[in-house]
């Protein structure tokens, strides 16, 4: 499955955050992608990035942020 990635810096009093990337990647499955997405966001040298939005097919999936509490939801 195809997913894209968008990596968040820190969100607002409202929730909101600005996007600071883009990026398209494959995953066997949601759980997979959100494991994967996570450990880019940990791993990532870029200081701004606190979490992601996991979209798919235009939806979104997943949506995390570095200190949030692990439950997956679909």
């Amino acid at each position: 499955m195809l997913f894209d990635l968008q990596l968040l810096g820190n969100p607002d009093a409202a929730g909101n955050a600005d996007v600071i990337e883009n990026r398209t990647f494959a995953a066997a499955s949601v759980e997979e992608a959100v494991r994967a997405a996570k450990e880019i966001v940990l791993n990532t040298p870029v200081p701004a990035i606190n979490g992601f939005r996991l979209i798919r097919n235009g939806l979104e999936v997943f949506h995390w942020f570095i200190g949030q509490e692990d439950d997956y939801r679909h």
